[in-house]
């Protein structure tokens, strides 16, 4: 159903020098524990993505309790957060030969970064409960959705801080 799917998804796109290599390549990206999701633009020289926690990043932390996001025209820099997921969860803090195991609480802040600097374009949808972020891949909602400078975009995937997903 897929492969049905995305030549009419890539036909939607705009015709432009910045996304118009893009358009016989994939339409989702991996990085830094992150799937990044091509979308429309109507600025040539701008790339549109939809980000969101890609499977290994949330078998990485505990239970999202909060999500942060800058507000939407922000612009964010290479590395800096573009969100930011509050967890709690339990880890193994001793074990022995006998397989008895001890647990205590454990929180912490997983930071969503970016390859390249980006500007915020809107940040999730209200309905977004942090709980969501454990949805199976599919059906997890996005983070955030920025827009990057197209020679940005391109420079990141020339040096594989960017791969696609086939």
């Amino acid at each position: 159903m897929l492969a049905l799917i995305t030549p009419i998804l890539r036909q939607a796109l705009p015709h432009s020098r910045a996304v118009s290599s893009l358009r016989r390549g994939p339409l989702q990206y991996a990085t830094n524990d992150l799937l990044l999701q091509l979308e429309e633009s109507t600025d040539a020289d701008k790339v549109c993505l939809a980000v969101t926690l890609e499977e290994s990043a949330v078998e990485s932390i505990g239970d999202p309790v909060e999500v942060k996001v800058p507000a939407a025209g922000t612009i964010t820099a290479q590395g800096a957060p573009v969100a930011q997921v509050s967890w709690e969860g339990f880890l193994r803090s001793e074990g022995d030969e006998l397989y008895h195991a001890v647990w205590t609480n454990a929180k912490g802040v997983y930071n969503v970064t970016l390859p390249f600097a980006a500007r915020v374009t809107q940040q999730r949808a209200a309905a977004v409960e942090p709980g969501d972020l454990l949805l199976p891949q599919a059906e997890r909602p996005f983070l955030v959705h920025v827009e990057v400078d197209a020679w940005r975009w391109r420079a990141s995937l020339e040096s594989g801080a960017v791969t696609p997903l086939l």
